[in-house]
């Protein structure tokens, strides 16, 4: 298993990202942002630095693969606008997938949404899992070196990550999509979401 991008180095005890299929405008259209409003930014540092008169989450995207989109947002004061079932049950409803992963002081958890469902969500630290089909992958994440939902089990290389490190693991294995540190390079268009 190649070692997981550590987003909690990168950005520190608070953030969330989501992977939405679509384009950056029908991603963040769907998590609430209007596309009047969105701005394009040359670097993630520009684009965290963007303000707009009006109140709102910011959310900052780009476009990563031929119809994905990579979402990050680092204020979860008022919740994760990727985490929130709804969003992620529209997000799937256009794109067929949409999975999110969240970081506070104190919790991690994943959560992945197909056709309008919220299919699992997983906490990486217990191995809990909950949603209409908490068990879908179960084999999957089980080959991937995971504990069973009971938390038996698992490989050292996972139990030896920290959650976070897990969480993007198991986006991974879900998705099979790999965040990698370049992806989060390069041009983002940012945006705040009414949600």
């Amino acid at each position: 298993m190649v070692e997981p991008i550590d987003l909690t180095g990168m950005f520190g005890e608070g953030w969330c990202v989501t992977l939405g299929r679509g384009n950056v405008v029908e991603t963040l259209s769907g998590m609430e942002v209007d596309p009047a409003d969105c701005r394009p930014a040359p670097t993630l540092a520009k684009a965290a630095a963007l303000t707009w008169a009006t109140s709102g989450v910011l959310l900052v995207a780009r476009q990563i693969g031929k119809g994905l989109t990579l979402v990050l947002e680092f204020d979860g004061s008022t919740g994760w606008v990727g985490a929130d079932p709804d969003v992620l049950a529209v997000l799937s409803a256009t794109g067929g997938m949409a999975c999110s992963i969240y970081k506070n002081p104190n919790r991690e958890e994943l959560s992945y949404a197909a056709d309008a469902d919220l299919v699992t969500g997983l906490d990486p630290a217990t191995f809990r899992r909950w949603g209409s089909a908490p068990d879908r992958f179960d084999d999957t994440l089980r080959a991937a070196g995971f504990p069973g939902p009971d938390g038996d089990g698992g490989s050292s290389d996972i139990l030896g990550l920290p959650p976070s490190q897990r969480a993007v693991a198991a986006m991974t294995v879900l998705t099979g999509i790999t965040l990698t540190p370049a992806m989060f390079d390069g041009p983002w268009t940012a945006g705040p979401s009414a949600h």
